[in-house]
């Protein structure tokens, strides 16, 4: 009780917090690792570890298409929303994201 744990670039706002954290905590990180797989960079970087806490917990993460053009729009959206501060807004199961993705997928398949 009382400790947080996990690696702090890829850390939940709620586990930063310290608040209650479930399963959407992983979307949330998968969202940070989308993030990097597509950008080549994490949402939140800073020189001290508190501000990539205080990145999590108070600042929306940069647009991933403005990061890499070549991002299709659906992958954006994909990202941000297992990347939303409010848990409820995220995807609700690991399946859904999975479902996300592959229409992303089969949507760059037909272009």
């Amino acid at each position: 009780a009382g400790t947080v744990m996990g690696t702090p670039d890829y850390m939940s706002p709620e586990q930063a917090s310290g608040t209650p954290a479930d399963f959407r905590s992983d979307i949330y990180s998968l969202g940070v690792v989308l993030f990097e797989m597509f950008t080549g960079r994490l949402p939140f970087t800073g020189e001290k570890v508190m501000s990539v806490i205080l990145g999590h917990l108070q600042k929306q993460p940069p647009v991933p298409r403005r990061l890499n053009p070549a991002i299709p729009p659906d992958l954006d959206a994909v990202i941000l929303r297992c990347l939303d501060k409010n848990p409820r807004k995220r995807y609700q199961e690991v399946g859904d994201v999975l479902d996300a993705l592959s229409n992303v997928s089969s949507g760059s398949e037909a272009a």
